[in-house]
């Protein structure tokens, strides 16, 4: 038996050491269980989910403090806790609903006989938001990161603007101190990968370095900023100092923007004297390096800096300027020293350094705040460095949306700040304390995971549509975080900016979107009014009661955020037609012998996008289409006028009607084999829902599925087109066999093709009636004496008079005329000048209306093009 003839199996379990405890016994059953994931509506953020359920205290078992209880010493805050239940019964799959944390056990009594915990478990995101702090700039977090043990000091300069020290980002290390005043801390705020840094003034700052291993390298790196101003004299910008023969050396900026180095003993004599060439660096933000490195006799030394104003994620030049000079030149590094002189607005940050010049390999793309990072590279860098459990869905072999600079913020703000760059979904994992990010593009024209049928009672009440304007923008600016932005307005139509009763007035929204180039800005605008006047009702919630149809309770329970729903046959009320939409979240019951769960939707149609690879959105019509005549409710054939845009696309109507095996096998006949009818497996664009399945018997030499015979006229041309699969790889035949008025056959037309095993291939070929020819079949064919083995899968075999420039691979097309939704089957020039005809079945969608000449005529799934 299986629910809800028994019980639904809910289970509680809580994890302690390794291995998950069973407490249902301990649950109340009166109070159901109550989960909710996701997020209330479309333009929320998305909460931690919760779950709820009351446990049974009367031993004390769940106060955390009892040494009483079992439990004790395990019992605690952010217990793991999980719920699963087994719709099918026992022997069936587990089914987990919620996995998350017990954050407190708040114990409740009215008796002694009646103590309770009503337990309130989350997600890992109430966990991660709880006293939060921001993190540290994506440079400080490079430089300091544990891996790159080489690094041996460290001096972020990113102190608050009341500092009178620097602190030091190694672990006990002692800060840099104002030696001259003049330094004004947290002064300069434009460098993207850093917190703010100080401006030096007549300012100087002294690290002392602590002593480390050394290795005959020594590598320092630094981060400056110049003003546009030249400085009155030469400036010296960092300095340290060595045990070794060359005591101090100096790294400096001239008036004329360029540096200089210099290396002196301890009596000042000079040793290195380099003049850098290269551009100005005047108005640019820079990193600067210098390499030491003892190789035998002498002393090789290396300068060079990276611009970061024209770094990309992809790489930059890197000036450079190398040389060599005495031996055992540096010895060990012992203090690092800022500024000294008329530095004015020149900023200096991030002073480092390493006993081996590989201490900062890779770090080219934090020194720019990781600007250029794909959204997948971003959010899977953030969750292994924070190390939290991390899902990333997207789409096979798209490169996601670039992201700009990565700010200082919480780690919750900066994957929220990335999703909504990229307009996916960031939510939980149901089944693992782990976070879970979908791309927008997933969301695009995806298979619906769960189909409803209203008039089969799968839909309980209330199911209430509204009308409103709530998620209207008709004026839309997107602006680039510290760039430029761009704006789309609609201006005409029922959801435009016009006054009513012309429009519905204006309704603006602007935001601000951490995208990395400025020519982002307009399509991310242009969807976001594609959304925001999206005509057609909300449907904020759908629920179902899996108690009242078990049937779809595994569907049902596989729906997660983000995911396409659809109603089929809406009540009479409603307009027909299937309602499609969004899954934002959800919040479900769980009890003995009941499960009812409630959707948070949103509209899906805006997300119904063309689709090269999908059954119904891979069909672009024109930009205009009217019909040229008044159109009663039973008329199938129809001329229509093309106001805009290129032509429909055109095939003559089918001789065979049973193409598409809607109506089961009815006039498909097998020879040397057998026939099923199937759901077309991997269903692609074009194809129809079912199928036949051909397998050969093994014994005849072109074994095949043939249809019934079809009047033809000798001399006409004449195309067969459809889709076949096979099991194996091989070549295999659509064929067209004449017949005469009798019946006899007369010859074959064969169109082959070599197949590759489990891939779907199109067949069409046209090929002229020979004389005598009255009748005509097609035949999908299996030839050369196959095996059993080689099964042929066929749909949308349809045989037709040929027109020029024809295109059967797109019909039927599904079309739209004030309402109603109509098959067209063929498409072709009419009699009439400057008219395509239209033969079609009516009323799809249940309704079949007149229409007054000068209707539109469009796609009732327009192929709309995605961001």
């Amino acid at each position: 038996m299986a629910f809800p003839d028994d019980p639904l199996g809910v289970r509680v379990e809580l994890y302690f050491g390794g291995a998950w405890l069973d407490i249902t016994g301990d649950v109340f059953t009166e109070n159901p269980i109550t989960i909710t994931r996701g997020r209330p509506d479309e333009g929320a953020r998305t909460d931690a989910a919760t779950c709820s359920f009351v446990l049974d205290n009367t031993s004390g078992r769940y106060s955390p403090r009892n040494p009483r209880s079992d439990l004790f010493g395990r019992l605690g805050r952010n217990t793991p806790v999980r719920i699963s239940v087994a719709p099918l019964g026992p022997a069936g799959p587990r089914l987990v609903r919620f996995l998350g944390e017990v954050p407190g056990w708040p114990v409740k009594w009215g008796t002694p006989h009646d103590v309770r915990v009503s337990v309130t478990a989350a997600g890992i995101l109430r966990r991660l938001g709880q006293g939060a702090a921001p993190l540290q700039s994506a440079m400080r977090r490079e430089f300091s990161n544990p891996a790159r043990t080489s690094i041996v000091a460290y001096w972020p300069l990113e102190d608050g603007s009341g500092a009178t020290e620097f602190a030091s980002a190694m672990p006990g290390a002692a800060p840099m101190r104002i030696t001259m005043t003049g330094i004004k801390p947290a002064a300069y705020t434009g460098h993207e990968a850093s917190d703010a840094l100080p401006t030096l003034g007549e300012g100087a700052l002294t690290g002392t370095v602590a002593a480390y291993p050394t290795t005959g390298e020594s590598a320092l790196r630094f981060f400056a900023a110049f003003p546009d101003a030249a400085p009155e004299a030469e400036t010296v910008l960092c300095s340290f100092a060595t045990t070794g023969l060359i005591s101090r050396w100096t790294i400096t900026l001239r008036p004329d923007g360029r540096l200089s180095m210099y290396g002196r003993n301890v009596l000042g004599v000079l040793f290195v004297d380099l003049t850098a060439g290269g551009n100005s660096l005047l108005g640019k933000k820079v990193n600067i390096g210098l390499d030491l490195l003892q190789t035998g006799p002498l002393t090789d030394w290396r300068l060079y800096y990276v611009d970061l104003d024209a770094y990309t994620y992809e790489g930059g030049p890197v000036p450079e300027w190398s040389g060599n000079t005495v031996p055992n030149a540096v010895g060990r590094i012992t203090h690092i020293g800022v500024g000294g002189g008329k530095a004015g607005e020149i900023t200096v940050g991030h002073v480092v350094l390493a006993n081996a010049a590989a201490a900062y390999s890779g770090t080219g793309r934090a020194m720019i705040g990781w600007a250029g990072e794909t959204i997948a590279n971003r959010l899977r860098r953030l969750a292994a460095e924070e190390e939290i459990p991390f899902t990333y869905t997207g789409r096979p072999n798209a490169a996601g949306t670039r992201l700009g600079a990565q700010s200082v913020a919480t780690l919750l703000d900066l994957f929220q700040d990335a999703a909504d760059a990229d307009g996916g979904m960031f939510h939980e994992q149901r089944d693992a304390l782990a976070l879970a990010y979908r791309t927008r593009a997933t969301l695009y024209t995806q298979a619906p995971a769960l189909t409803l049928d209203y008039a089969a009672r799968e839909v309980i009440a209330p199911l209430e549509p509204v009308d409103d304007d709530q998620a209207v923008r008709n004026d839309v600016t997107v602006q680039r975080t510290g760039g430029s932005s761009a704006r789309a307005v609609l201006a005409t139509g029922p959801l435009s900016v016009l006054a009513p009763p012309d429009g519905i007035g204006r309704y603006t929204d602007s935001r601000t979107l951490n995208l990395y180039s400025d020519d982002q800005c307009a399509p991310y605008a242009w969807w976001g009014l594609h959304r925001g006047t999206w005509d057609e009702a909300r449907y904020p919630s759908v629920s179902v009661a899996l108690h009242e149809a078990p049937h779809l309770a595994e569907a049902v329970a596989a729906v997660d955020v983000g995911d396409r729903a659809a109603i089929l046959n809406p009540p009479p009320w409603l307009p027909p037609g299937t309602v499609e939409l969004l899954v934002e979240g959800y919040t479900e019951t769980l009890g003995v012998r009941t499960w009812d769960i409630t959707f948070t939707c949103s509209p899906g149609g805006p997300w119904l996008v063309a689709t090269l690879d999908d059954v119904q959105y891979a069909t672009a019509g024109s930009d205009g289409t009217e019909l040229a005549a008044a159109l009663d409710q039973a008329a199938t054939v129809l001329d229509v006028r093309v106001t805009a845009g290129p032509p429909w696309p055109t095939a003559a109507l089918p001789l065979n009607t049973t193409g598409d095996m809607a109506e089961g096998l009815v006039g498909w006949t097998p020879y040397g084999g057998t026939l099923a009818r199937i759901p077309t497996p991997d269903r692609g664009a074009g194809m129809g829902e079912w199928s036949v399945q051909f397998t050969p018997d093994g014994v005849e030499e072109y074994p095949n599925v043939g249809s019934d015979l079809l009047p033809v006229t000798a001399g006409t041309r004449y195309t067969v087109a459809g889709w076949m699969h096979s099991a194996v790889t091989r070549t295999n035949d659509l064929d067209i066999n004449w017949f005469d008025a009798a019946g006899e056959y007369l010859d074959t037309a064969a169109s082959s093709q070599a197949v590759t095993a489990g891939a779907w291939v199109w067949f069409e070929e046209a090929f002229t009636a020979p004389a005598g020819a009255a009748f005509a079949n097609i035949a999908a064919t299996v030839p050369d004496f196959p095996p059993a083995t080689d099964v042929l899968t066929a749909t949308r075999l349809t045989l037709r008079p040929t027109l020029d420039g024809e295109a059967p691979g797109v019909f039927p097309i599904a079309v739209e005329i004030g309402g109603e939704h109509l098959d067209v089957h063929g498409i072709a020039p009419s009699a009439t000048a400057g008219l395509q005809t239209f033969t079609v079945t009516r009323g799809t969608d249940g309704l079949a209306l007149p229409h007054s000449a000068g209707a539109a005529v469009q796609l009732a799934r327009p192929a709309l093009v995605a961001l």
